[in-house]
């Protein structure tokens, strides 16, 4: 398509503008990008494609940025692309796609100097409404132009392509090869993705890939453990109401371990980019909290305040600025908020894992040992502990927990308890009888436990000191043999066997015998805890050689 001669592309400019707005403001890959991606969705194009080539030399190198936005004609890029320093978002910006809905993220149109930053030259070729223009922006013939006019060489012509923009990256700087993962998870930083905008990736020969934001909270070790959404948590009954409360979007995350130092703190976006870098907003006396936040708040509503309060370069705020008073009162108000609830959620799930753990209730393991001064202070510095997750890792408590709590568990001063059979330690109506101080109703219930397995292993129905007078003995036609009765030893073990269970039978299981006395001691105090651990560890004994019979099997 030929164009009449007096038309040309021309950009007018201060020589100190280009470095000073190119090379030196961006100097590394992730923002340069993220300025391209930028402009994509800008054009309303919903997704953007980055290919990195490093295959070959480093004359072959290069980096491709395409959007499949708008595009420009060849009077958009005359008169507005390059224009340096024009105002993107002053009115009758011809550029603009009237059926985009999108707010514009680009401000004062230096985006486009960005690319200098890695690049010598960069090939714009952009397609709108069957027009293709294709123009070359080269570093050195620019700084070659003393008058400060630079005419890029161009070519328009007609075309059937969609419409969109191909940024092409040559002259690279860089030497080293392009780290493909590392360039997605920073973009991940710089945007926030979702349906309507996507941003594709790919280096060389491989597949394009979707950056997603998860990227941007990834990390090897540790996952999101808690969560505050927004607006829900600043719409909250206890939160002080702001005038953009409602218009905060976006969500705060406590991580279970210490997140990477990158991405410590909230981040901000105003449509859908970063305006400012992870930042903490600190509240007194919360260096540990700080260690697991992050997150990330939409606020959209500053990119309406005059004077403008987003840097150039889209990493912070000018947090000095009078306008800007409220959101950071909101924002350490929120993070206050969330300190304290953090504390107690932490605490609360400390005190759950040591009872799912080690099957204690902190309160009621204190209170097991209250006899003993010692255990009950060193319990008391671990629930303060426990109460406290900013003084200790919770692996590192759990560790401490599990050493106490095997030299002084409940009930420590019981320690015959610990050695007991299994099937009575764990049986809930013994358990229950003896910590209630029902001495003797808990020895009868073992007793009971022993009977009905003798009874099940042989299948006799008799029962007491009959039932183990006949089961149990020397004698080989015995149901039950505890050894293989080939000594004299082994003989006795069993004899040992049948009067010991025909004793404990006779002295708790016949109540003609038993009962009056017992319930006497009891009532005067001489059947105590030391006497049923006494009865518990014999019955225990006893059905340790039970289990570990030789007949029947």
């Amino acid at each position: 398509m030929s164009l009449p001669d007096t038309e040309s592309l021309e950009m007018t400019f201060d020589p100190n503008v280009i470095d000073d707005l190119g090379a030196k403001l961006y100097s590394t890959l992730p923002p340069i990008i993220s300025e391209l991606v930028a402009n994509g969705y800008d054009a309303c194009s919903e997704k953007v494609e980055i290919e990195l080539h490093d295959s070959g030399t480093s004359e072959d190198k290069k980096i491709v940025v395409r959007d499949f936005g708008h595009g420009m004609s060849f009077a958009h890029v005359k008169d507005e692309y390059l224009v340096v320093g024009r105002k993107k978002r002053d009115a009758g910006s011809s550029a603009h796609d009237d059926t985009c809905v999108r707010l514009p993220i680009g401000k004062k149109g230096l985006g486009k100097l960005s690319f200098f930053g890695v690049a010598k030259v960069g090939t714009i070729e952009t397609v709108r409404d069957g027009q293709k223009v294709t123009f070359t922006m080269d570093l050195d013939k620019i700084h070659a132009s003393t008058d400060g006019n630079y005419k890029p060489e161009y070519e328009v012509t007609q075309t059937r392509e969609a419409n969109g923009t191909t940024v092409t990256l040559t002259d690279i700087y860089r030497k080293t090869d392009f780290d493909k993962e590392g360039l997605a998870k920073s973009l991940s930083n710089y945007f926030i993705f979702d349906e309507s905008f996507e941003v594709h990736i790919k280096r060389n020969g491989d597949p394009f890939e979707k950056i997603d934001n998860e990227l941007r909270y990834s990390q090897e070790k540790g996952e999101a453990k808690y969560v505050w959404e927004f607006p829900e948590t600043s719409l909250r009954e206890d939160v002080k109401q702001f005038s953009f409360s409602r218009d905060v979007k976006g969500k705060i995350i406590l991580f279970d371990k210490p997140v990477r130092s990158g991405m410590r703190g909230v981040t901000l976006f105003s449509r859908k980019k970063l305006v400012n870098l992870p930042e903490l907003f600190p509240i007194q006396g919360s260096s540990w909290f700080y260690q697991y936040l992050t997150g990330w708040l939409e606020i959209d509503f500053i990119d309406e305040f005059v004077p403008d309060v987003i840097s150039t370069n889209r990493t912070s705020l000018a947090w000095n600025d009078k306008n800007l008073a409220e959101l950071k009162e909101f924002l350490e108000l929120i993070i206050s908020l969330i300190s304290s609830e953090w504390r107690k959620f932490k605490a609360d799930d400390a005190v759950k894992k040591v009872k799912e753990k080690f099957h204690v209730d902190p309160v009621e393991w204190k209170k097991s040992n209250e006899g003993n001064p010692l255990i009950v202070e060193s319990i008391d510095k671990l629930s303060k502990k426990l109460s406290d997750p900013e003084s200790i890792e919770e692996d590192e408590l759990m560790d401490i927990v599990e050493i106490v709590y095997g030299l002084a568990p409940e009930h420590a001063d019981f320690v015959l308890w610990r050695n007991l059979n299994h099937t009575l330690k764990n049986n809930a109506a013994v358990k229950e009888k003896f910590f209630d101080q029902k001495y003797l109703e808990a020895a009868r219930e073992a007793v009971q436990l022993y009977e009905a397995e003798v009874q099940r292993v042989t299948g006799r129905q008799d029962y007491g000191q009959a039932l183990m007078g006949e089961v149990f003995g020397a004698d080989a036609a015995k149901l039950i043999s505890i050894t293989d009765k080939s000594t004299e030893s082994e003989r006795n073990i069993d004899e040992g066997q049948k009067f010991l269970s025909m004793g404990v039978m006779t002295g708790f299981k016949n109540p003609a015998l038993s009962h009056t006395s017992l319930t006497e001691g009891l009532a005067n105090g001489n059947f105590t805890d030391r006497d049923c651990l006494d009865v518990l560890s014999t019955i225990s004994y006893l059905y340790n050689r039970l289990e570990n019979r030789k007949q029947p099997s």
